[in-house]
């Protein structure tokens, strides 16, 4: 967690070439008693997101699609 500045430089050097994976799994709201058993049973993979339904996220260019699940996040890796 607190490896310095140089191990800082390394990680973000490794996000640029695109080699750091970010495990997510997205779960809708009303799911979230699920999404925290997920956790609680060691089902996750890295974090649980709980995601709002489409009409309650607005971006600047309307409302955004929360229904994409990039991969396995309440707590996690």
């Amino acid at each position: 967690m607190n490896g310095g500045s140089i191990a800082l430089m390394e990680v973000v050097a490794m996000a640029a070439l695109g080699r750091i994976k970010i495990l997510v799994d997205r779960y809708p709201l009303s799911e979230a008693k699920r999404a925290y058993d997920d956790f609680e049973h060691g089902r996750l993979v890295g974090r649980a997101v709980l995601m709002p339904t489409p009409s309650q996220t607005r971006t600047a260019e309307g409302i955004a699609d929360n229904t994409s699940r990039v991969a396995p996040a309440i707590a996690g890796a």
